[in-house]
């Protein structure tokens, strides 16, 4: 910090002090604003910008908050990839809700690096997602099990179901022949019983089962690369046409 004379460290506490008397300044505004974060407000006690240790503690308070907000904003039907129970996430944990995901590193095609995140952010042209955005003529939500899959007619298009269920347009065997070849490189890559645990996890009729399995590509340095092609080859065939 600056020394105590320093005009720097005057205009700091003379801020603080107008605040304590009820004067509007940036103190008032960064109250304002902690005090607006979403669903975890922040509470600011003027006490904590007087010292290093408190300012430390103000910003640890924040990070908090943050972590909490998007943590909570995980947990979603819309985003059953993406769920942090299945993940080693700590609510409160800045690093583990924020920190770089490994398949950002190791996916170095940029189209199938975009193909992963989108599948994984649920923005996608799979029916769950695009029938989510439309209505019926009434103005009333398409329900979940109504945005069935334009190819086999199973309930729900979902994530799970066009990469591992979905048997594809009877007109073409490209879906299952792509499928077949990518448990096949997890075989190869997964050598044993890891390999062959995958792919019972990806044919799983849980989808718990199969999430788990997709988090296992998702940090593999080998796996992902072959996985976000996999789901680029896959995301092409159901385009947005519904």
């Amino acid at each position: 910090m600056q020394g105590v004379n320093h005009f720097v460290n005057l205009a700091f506490r003379d801020a603080i002090q107008m605040h304590a008397n009820g004067k509007r300044t940036w103190v008032t505004d960064l109250e304002t604003a902690l005090r607006r974060l979403p669903l975890f407000p922040v509470i600011l006690d003027i006490t904590e910008l007087g010292s290093v240790a408190g300012i430390d503690s103000l910003i640890d308070k924040v990070q908090k908050s943050c972590a909490q907000f998007l943590h909570q904003s995980l947990n979603t039907e819309r985003l059953p990839l993406l769920k942090p129970d299945i993940r080693p996430m700590v609510s409160t944990s800045f690093q583990t809700v924020l920190c770089l995901r490994k398949y950002l590193r190791t996916v170095r095609v940029p189209a199938h690096r975009r193909a992963l995140l989108s599948l994984l952010c649920a923005d996608h042209s799979l029916g769950v997602e695009q029938l989510r955005r439309r209505r019926y003529p009434d103005k009333s939500r398409i329900p979940r099990e109504c945005r069935i899959c334009r190819y086999c007619g199973a309930p729900t298009e979902t994530e799970i179901h066009a990469l591992f269920r979905c048997e594809g347009p009877e007109e073409s065997n490209m879906i299952t022949d792509r499928r077949l070849k990518f448990m096949e490189r997890v075989e190869q890559i997964a050598i044993g019983a890891v390999g062959a645990d995958l792919v019972a996890r990806c044919t799983s009729d849980t989808d718990e089962s199969t999430i788990i399995a997709i988090h296992f590509f998702l940090e593999h340095d080998d796996l992902a690369p072959v996985f976000a092609k996999y789901v680029y080859d896959v995301l092409k065939t159901f385009p947005i046409s519904l």
